[in-house]
């Protein structure tokens, strides 16, 4: 099924992450997405020192008014890391093009490792509550969920507290499909899925691959993007897209030049992921 996507996030010049690898792994995938930057910044705010930085919330209206002139509708969305002018633009004019049956991917970028994002404050994380009731599947890390339920930051949970987390999550919104990552169980990663139909959560399993890699949050939630596009279900979705970022950050941490501020290198995972996508398409999946 043909969708109209929209990719809504910040520009950052240099590093993977953000617009540029969200454009890149949602037109690798076919979903031929149209972007809407929230914000200009010279670098990614991790690692690279304060980066210059151009607020395009005005911007963002005149676009969204003109894409009402043409008429141009999205039924998928997309939205990342916005910023503190931004998400009041997206939270009051973006609706103006969602269709009536839209779906809304909100990934809730603004923390990590128990700390705000660099910008960023609580009065942020009050706005971004507002925006989760208008998500059908959100994808926080352990520190943004904590920031939506206006508890005390932390850095990283186990499993048992992990699963009550996102119990927690889904209590207060009720209607909202939820995936967690940040998680670790011994030598793994973990990602916890619980849905709006369901009372307990999912767990998938990926080895860790040691190092820090920035960008990997929007590596996920485009990965995920991607396959919701083609209606995969995200049982099957989810366990391809970690084995996709674990064969990138293997190839990454292989590159002995590559500098782990600019992100992961995705292109061969990205080509064995679309291969599987093309599958689903054909619809194959189990």
């Amino acid at each position: 099924m043909k969708h109209q996507l929209l990719l809504a996030e910040d520009l950052s010049c240099a590093g993977q992450v953000s617009l540029s690898v969200g454009l890149s792994i949602l037109g690798a995938s076919g979903c031929e997405p149209t972007c809407l930057p929230t914000t200009l910044l010279s670098t990614h705010t991790g690692g690279f020192g304060t980066p210059a930085r151009f607020d395009l919330s005005s911007m963002m209206t005149a676009i969204i008014s003109h894409w009402q002139h043409i008429p141009l509708e999205f039924d998928q969305i997309y939205l990342g890391y916005l910023g503190q002018e931004a998400i009041d633009v997206v939270i009051k004019e973006l609706p103006r093009v969602f269709s009536k049956k839209h779906q809304l991917l909100l990934d809730p970028a603004m923390a990590d490792n128990g700390r705000f994002y660099r910008g960023f404050d609580l009065r942020y994380a009050i706005k971004m509550r507002e925006l989760v009731t208008q998500a059908d599947l959100v994808t926080p890390n352990v520190t943004e969920a904590c920031l939506l339920l206006d508890r005390p930051l932390v850095a990283k949970l186990d499993l048992p507290a992990a699963k009550r987390l996102i119990s927690d999550l889904q209590e207060k919104f009720p209607s909202v499909s939820w995936l967690l990552t940040g998680v670790s169980e011994g030598e793994d990663i973990v990602v916890l899925g619980l849905f709006s139909d369901q009372t307990s959560p999912k767990v998938w399993h990926a080895s860790r691959v040691p190092g820090n890699f920035m960008g990997t949050g929007d590596v996920f939630a485009s990965l995920i993007m991607a396959g919701r596009y083609y209606e995969v279900p995200l049982p099957v979705l989810i366990p391809e897209a970690m084995s996709a970022i674990t064969q990138m950050l293997q190839e990454t941490s292989q590159a002995s030049s590559r500098d782990s501020r600019l992100g992961p290198i995705y292109n061969e995972a990205l080509l064995t992921f679309c291969q599987k996508l093309a599958t689903w398409r054909n619809n194959e999946c189990d």
